[in-house]
Formats: C-alpha cells, structure tokens, sequence
C-alpha cells in the first residue's frame, strides 16, 4: 500500500532482487537468525529464560540449511525440512529440560527459514506479467513452508522415540513401584 501511495505521488520506486551473500557473511546471518528467533520469542510472550535457547534454535537451523543449500546445491525443499528437523530434535530435548512446551522453540527456530522473499519475488514476478516465473516460485515457497512444518513434527516425534528407547523397561518399572509403593508392597508381603 504504501509503495501504491508513493507512486501515485510521483516518487520514484525500485525493485530489485536483495544481493546474494557468499560464505563470507555467515556469521552475520547466524546472528541475524537468532535475533529474528529470539524477538519472536518475546513477541509471542515465551518465558524470558527460554530467550536464549530460542535465538540458539534460529542460528542453529539457519546454520544446517546454509550448510546443506551451499554444500550440497539442492532445491530449497530439503536443506529446509532436513533444518526444522534439527530444529524439532533439539526443542523436543530442550523443552524437555526446561519444562516448557517444544512449541516454544519450535515456532522461534523455523521463524529465519520461513519462505518470506520466495513469496515476494513470486508475488513480484506475477505482477510483472511472468506468469510461469510467479506460479514456479509461489509453488517452491509452498513446498518449502510445507517442508517446514512436516520437518519440526518429524524432528519432535523422533526425539520422543529417542527417549522412549533410551529409559531401559527396568526403570520404567522402577518408575510404577515409586509411584505406588503401597500397592506393590502390599502385594510383595502377600507372596512372603
């Protein structure tokens, strides 16, 4: 809207594609992953020790794509899902830990990896008259948002597996004999 209105009023508007960045300014785009994971910790009212885990979470997944988009030259599908499902991993251990629910981090971590200037550029090209162009780049956003979400459940449902398997039967039922000793013992001095 405020592009139409400065238009209209005759000031001269621009668009380009945003500079694509080398190896070169990783660490400033890990730090900008963390600040945009961390501020949308604090805007969705996540506990302030959570701040720091969550900004972690942002660098870590922004971290794992660049390494798998400029390593390996893939679509942007897979380095995206391979990222949330480090990112749902790590937020299950760490929600775990702290006691706050996954979805804490979760929803912070994804937040850089979103497909936000797919959108734009497919929205940009659409308007310019490239049909082909828009459709293809709305539909790789699509794919990628998609990516995002099975890639964070999948992550959290392996950790859940993880854990299940690492607590051995023996301390399970060590778990149901604190839980009711009353009954267990009751039963145990029957038998005696």
């Amino acid at each position: 809207m405020a592009l139409s209105v400065g238009v209209r009023l005759g000031i001269p508007v621009r668009m380009w594609d945003p500079p694509v960045g080398g190896m070169d300014d990783v660490p400033l785009q890990l730090l900008g992953a963390a600040v945009a994971s961390a501020a949308f910790a604090v805007s969705n009212h996540a506990p302030r020790r959570t701040l720091l885990p969550a900004a972690a979470a942002g660098a870590l997944g922004w971290g794992v794509l660049l390494g798998l988009d400029d390593g390996l030259r893939l679509s942007p599908t897979l380095p995206s899902a391979t990222a949330a499902v480090v990112i749902g991993l790590g937020s299950y251990a760490l929600a775990r830990q702290q006691q706050v629910p996954a979805v804490v981090y979760v929803s912070a971590g994804i937040i850089p990896l979103l497909p936000g200037l797919a959108i734009y550029r497919g929205l940009r090209q659409l308007t310019e008259g490239d049909t082909l162009g828009g459709i293809t780049l709305l539909g790789t956003a699509a794919t990628v948002g998609l990516a995002l979400a099975a890639g964070a459940l999948l992550g959290e449902y392996v950790g859940q597996a993880l854990r299940r398997s690492a607590v051995p039967a023996e301390r399970r039922l060590t778990g149901l004999l604190q839980a009711r000793p009353d009954r267990w013992s009751r039963r145990s001095a029957a038998r005696v």
